[in-house]
């Protein structure tokens, strides 16, 4: 978008559990309505709006065997 990186600030409040990490088009839409407006902008998604408009992880399935002593002590997990 011919933007020099000194003039882009991207603030990202820390959530943990690697959210925030997933491809978006947040970015590019803010730049876009930054440079339109001549101002900084700021996108706020509700928690509906992140799961639609931003990248999912695909579907995994996950496979733990536990081993677990008879008074139900674990005593090892293989994933």
């Amino acid at each position: 978008m011919d933007v020099d990186e000194s003039r882009v600030r991207v603030v990202v409040p820390y959530v943990g559990g690697g959210f925030g990490n997933r491809p978006s088009l947040m970015e590019p839409i803010a730049c876009l309505l930054a440079l339109k407006a001549k101002r900084p902008v700021k996108i706020s998604l509700t928690r509906e709006e992140v799961f639609k408009f931003t990248g999912v992880r695909p579907q995994t399935k996950i496979y733990i065997k536990d081993v677990v002593t008879k008074n139900g002590k674990l005593n090892s997990r293989v994933c």
